[in-house]
């Protein structure tokens, strides 16, 4: 799937699978992972430069190293009339091109059969267990951009997946802070249905604020 460009009517998710210093991906990447605000949902923060980020990306980026299993999927999302034109490997025309937006799916357990509905899995190899992340810049929010990308993103790789196993079965899951009351609903919309909400007892700074590190817990099958 490397390179692929996902269309829907406004946006174009662009496959990040290089965090190469002076590659546009890793440009992609920072620009929203460096926001303070884009990532105040995020235990993780921002990145405070490239090298931070490009640490970051390579733990969300495809790899084939043994103590990196399972698959991995990352995807700027640009405006359409802002996807850069890319001239062979990682490089791209100076023309001010910026992402919004970084989609993940990162690899997790699935979950129990049965549990709510989730569906049956009489064969584990046809089975994959994906987390979904996601993450915008103010200048995006609002608009439905979440919405719009991350139900693209899903239809094209159960797509893809379908192609090469028609059978495959798939389970996205989703951890949101339960004060994030906007990105609860982006999931709500997309048709995720809550597993679980698990109230800690720390309290760490997040979403601009001291709060309580309590997480709604979402799943969604393909």
């Amino acid at each position: 799937m490397a390179g692929i460009i996902v269309e829907t009517p406004r946006l174009q998710l662009m496959q990040l699978n290089s965090n190469a210093e002076g590659s546009v991906h890793l440009d992609l990447f920072h620009n929203v992972w460096r926001d303070k605000q884009a990532t105040q949902w995020s235990p993780h923060g921002p990145c405070e430069n490239k090298i931070a980020s490009q640490a970051w990306m390579a733990g969300v980026i495809p790899s084939t190293t043994a103590d990196r299993s399972g698959e991995r999927v990352c995807y700027a999302v640009l405006l359409r009339q802002n996807r850069p034109e890319v001239k062979g490997h990682g490089t791209v025309d100076d023309d001010g091109s910026e992402s919004i937006g970084i989609l993940t799916l990162l690899p997790s357990e699935l979950i129990k059969e049965g549990l709510l509905g989730s569906p049956k899995i009489n064969d584990a190899s046809r089975a994959i267990g994906l987390e979904l992340g996601y993450l915008f810049l103010p200048s995006a929010w609002g608009k439905g951009f979440a919405t719009e990308s991350i139900k693209a993103l899903l239809e094209h790789y159960f797509s893809e997946k379908r192609k090469s196993n028609p059978q495959v079965m798939i389970q996205i899951q989703a951890n949101v802070h339960h004060d994030n009351v906007r990105s609860l609903k982006v999931l709500y919309k997309l048709g995720f249905s809550t597993l679980e909400t698990v109230v800690g007892e720390d309290v760490v700074f997040i979403g601009g604020a001291s709060r309580n590190k309590s997480v709604v817990k979402l799943w969604k099958a393909l």
